[in-house]
């Protein structure tokens, strides 16, 4: 993909970044940083439309810089913003009021436990069909639901989101989902491909659009035991990135964001990585914190057959 963007394989899933807009200065002052996020077709901020977070000079800044492109919008509705349910509804119509630009919301986000029960939030699953339904009556943007462990331990929580997805697409409330895949490198091995692309087709058939919205593989954390020094953490993060975006394909995909594009300004909470004196925090990226080229950005490029004689950008 050239640097203005311009579309890169008919039939393979759209890359996209995840993009910081937080701090002091701002990481969209960093021309380094924008030079690299200019390489993909969409992106999507990590939390300057979410309520906690919300920060509109953040957000008119970074739609300026993204000259055209496709701009991701999400949480409006999450557990980790609390129980005013209210706030939420009320924060969700300004974001869609405001910002009619944005392609697509996340109006609800991990509303399950990895049991498959709601979340203390929720009382019902009526409260959610009540935002998706107030956010069509506002905007023409796709309505998605995100969430993480599809396959994690149980169908139960993939069955919870799938009985959602389908009242919800039978009542013309959702267009997609957004599927999250946050893996420690050397816990590859607790990943079932195969178990996840039958998920995964299971929402498809429903005629809902998939993306791969946030997908991050991180070199350090979870056990080491077999993981080899850094060099083979780096060859092994690229396969793994292959085979997500392999998978991406597979199934459809349209869109496929790498959630942390350079270890710059890598994506790695406590809760995922506890190990944070680790600088840069556990090495995601596709480009490091000197934004110099990875094994990974090599092997994206050859899957998605592009020139691999021009390996520093996409």
């Amino acid at each position: 993909m050239e640097a203005s963007g311009e579309i890169l394989v008919k039939n393979k899933p759209i890359l996209g970044a995840g993009v910081r807009t937080g701090g002091q200065p701002s990481p969209l002052d960093d021309p380094q940083y924008c030079s690299i996020l200019q390489q993909f077709n969409v992106w999507y901020p990590e939390n300057c439309f979410g309520l906690s977070a919300y920060d509109p000079v953040a957000c008119d800044l970074l739609l300026g810089v993204a000259q055209g492109r496709e701009v991701r919008g999400g949480n409006l509705i999450w557990h980790a913003y609390g129980k005013d349910l209210e706030a939420q509804f009320s924060h969700l119509a300004r974001m869609l009021t405001v910002y009619p630009q944005i392609y697509g919301w996340n109006i609800a986000n991990e509303i399950f436990k990895d049991d498959g029960k709601l979340r203390d939030n929720y009382a019902t699953t009526d409260l959610i069909l009540r935002a998706y339904d107030y956010a069509r009556q506002l905007s023409s943007a796709k309505l998605f639901y995100s969430d993480y462990r599809l396959a994690f331990r149980s169908n139960r929580k993939w069955e919870a989101i799938y009985q959602l997805c389908d009242r919800l697409k039978r009542e013309g409330l959702i267009d997609g989902v957004g599927i999250q895949f946050h893996r420690h490198l050397c816990r590859v091995d607790y990943f079932p491909y195969p178990f996840v692309e039958g998920q995964i087709r299971g929402l498809s058939e429903l005629g809902l659009e998939i993306e791969f919205s946030e997908v991050n593989v991180w070199i350090w954390q979870g056990k080491s035991a077999g993981c080899g020094d850094r060099s083979a953490r780096l060859r092994m993060q690229g396969e793994y990135y292959r085979k997500l975006y392999q998978l991406a394909e597979r199934v459809g995909a349209t869109k496929l964001i790498i959630w942390s594009p350079s270890d710059r300004y890598p994506f790695c909470p406590r809760n995922f990585c506890p190990n944070r004196t680790r600088k840069p925090a556990d090495e995601p990226g596709l480009w490091d914190a000197n934004y110099q080229p990875k094994p990974a950005l090599r092997v994206i490029r050859e899957a998605m057959n592009l020139d691999v004689r021009s390996p520093t950008a996409l």
